[in-house]
Order: C-alpha cells, then sequence, then structure tokens
C-alpha cells in the first residue's frame, strides 16, 4: 500500500455549523439525552477529526485509482463490475457525540454505494431500500450463480443494469433474465451493546444502546424510522422496552425530532407489529446459518 501522505491539505467545515450540534436530547434513549452541549475544545476536536478522516480519504482516491488503472492496462474495464462502499458511518457531531459509530441514526448507519460497469449508465441513481446483505447475491448474480437458500438479502441488479445493452456479460444477462426485480419497503436493523464504552460522564455507548428498528418507506407516510430500545434486550427478546423512536426521514433527515409521543396509538400499534415480524424474520435466517455452520 503506498504511503499517501495528505497532512496539511485537509478541509475544514466546522461541525457548529451544522444543526445536529445544537439538537435538545430529551426525547431520546439514555445514552443520547445524557450528553451535554459540547465545549468549544469538544468543537476544535471534532473539526479536527473531520478534517484529518477527509484528509485520510484522499489517498483512499488514490488507491482506488491505481486499481481502476491497473485493470485499464490490462484491458478489461469493458468486462469488468466495481462497485466502493463501507461497513458503516460515523458521529462527527451527531446526537452530541464527537466520534464513533453504533447509532440508529443515519449519519451512523447508511453507507455509500457506487457501481460502475458495462449497462450501467453514467451518473445514475436508483431509488431501493438496500443494504449490505444484498452485496453477496449481486456478486454472485455478477457470475451468473444463484445464492444459497439461506443467504440475507437479494441481488439489486436489475436495478441498475441494462438487459439489453450489448456490452453487458452472458452471466450477467442470464441472471438478470431468471431473477425477479426485488422490491422492499421495510428493512431491519439491530444494535446490541457489548457494555459502557468511552467514559462513566460522557460515554460512547452504554447499554441503553441497544435497540431493534425498521425502516419503513411507507405511501402515507412518508419515509419513517423506528426502534425500541431495551437495555437487556439479547436476554428478554426485547420485552421490557423503555424508550421508542420514531422519527419522519423525509421531513426531519437529521432525525433530530422524536414524534412518538405525538402519533395515534393505531400507527404505534401498526409499527410495533412490522417491527416484530422484521425481527422474527430476522431470527430466523439466523437459525437457519447457525443450522448449515453446524451441519459442515
Amino acid at each position: 500500500m503506498p504511503n499517501f501522505n495528505y497532512s496539511g491539505q485537509n478541509p475544514q467545515t466546522p461541525c457548529a455549523a451544522e444543526p445536529i450540534a445544537g439538537m435538545f436530547p430529551g426525547d431520546f434513549h439514555e445514552l443520547i439525552s445524557c450528553q451535554p452541549p459540547f465545549s468549544p475544545s469538544d468543537v476544535e476536536y471534532i473539526d479536527k477529526l473531520a478534517a484529518d478522516r477527509c484528509g485520510s480519504l484522499l489517498a483512499v482516491d488514490d488507491t482506488v485509482q491505481q486499481v481502476l488503472d491497473h485493470v485499464s492496462q490490462l484491458d478489461r474495464m469493458q468486462n469488468t463490475y466495481v462497485m466502493f462502499t463501507s461497513d458503516h458511518g460515523y458521529n462527527l457531531g451527531n446526537h452530541r457525540h464527537m466520534s464513533e459509530k453504533f447509532l440508529l441514526y443515519d449519519h451512523s448507519l447508511r453507507i455509500p454505494f457506487v457501481i460502475r460497469g458495462p449497462g450501467i449508465s453514467p451518473n445514475t441513481t436508483f431509488d431501493f431500500l438496500g443494504s449490505n446483505v444484498d452485496l453477496a447475491p449481486s456478486f454472485l448474480g455478477l457470475a451468473g450463480l444463484s445464492p444459497p437458500s439461506v443467504t440475507d438479502g437479494a441481488s439489486f441488479l436489475s436495478h441498475v443494469i441494462n438487459a439489453s445493452d450489448t456490452s453487458v456479460p452472458g452471466s450477467v444477462k442470464r441472471h438478470l433474465q431468471t431473477t425477479p426485480a426485488i422490491t422492499r419497503d421495510t428493512h431491519f436493523v439491530e444494535y446490541y451493546d457489548q457494555g459502557p464504552y468511552g467514559g462513566s460522564t460522557v460515554p460512547k455507548d452504554d447499554w441503553s444502546n441497544t435497540y431493534i428498528g425498521i425502516y419503513w418507506e411507507s405511501v402515507e407516510y412518508g419515509q419513517l424510522k423506528y426502534a425500541e430500545y431495551d437495555p437487556f434486550g439479547k436476554q428478554t427478546g426485547f420485552a421490557n422496552i423503555n424508550t421508542y423512536e420514531l422519527f419522519n426521514v423525509t421531513v426531519d433527515p437529521f432525525e433530530l425530532y422524536n414524534i412518538y409521543p405525538n402519533v395515534s396509538q393505531a400507527l404505534r400499534q401498526q409499527l410495533h407489529q412490522r417491527l416484530r415480524q422484521a425481527t422474527v424474520s430476522a431470527s430466523i435466517q439466523s437459525t437457519m446459518h447457525a443450522c448449515t455452520v453446524h451441519a459442515k
């Protein structure tokens, strides 16, 4: 790996310029509600951390470019698909957290995803509620292979590749012809805290941040994100919920306003049932995975 050094070239974007730095955490679970406002030294730390991370990404850009250049030199670009993503987001002042991840909110949960290759038009986007569990089935689809029945997720290739494009490899065309386009309006998320981390007065994580949740793209309400918190959820099966959080991400993209206290009992029940259905589905998949591993 080349030793790229971009120190001193880091862009500066003061965290205090974003509304996330001044949010009121009263209606959130304990890990968020216990966070104090930032001090001037906190803001300085966040700005430096953000700048350093941006600087490190310049080196990542160089590495990606080297990979693409090498593929081009081998004259394989016309038959190659490139996907770029990551495993999680990061806190940089969001919800009064100076660093780390772990949280339900988009800045921590969502990941970037870029794909290029035969049959994909430049500068296009696709509107699909996908996640990293869809990567493996999509990789197999590029090779014309079907995923095992216990695989989480599904191929999203039909959303991005034009099967009628003559440049599309035969294996991909066969996959597109035999795999129906996946549709999804709900996606399950979960996190199990492993114990207090980062200090007793201003923790970066603690037991209260154990949750199950869903994204729900509702025709009636817009894009909702709903979660139930139980510090001992893994042991209780989330039977003792102490905090509920609900955000309308369509109108509140920074997730600053927990609207759960203000919605109808009917909507609350609908959200709870949809979440528990998603939880059961995820548990079944996990059990199937465990059985498969045990059989081997």
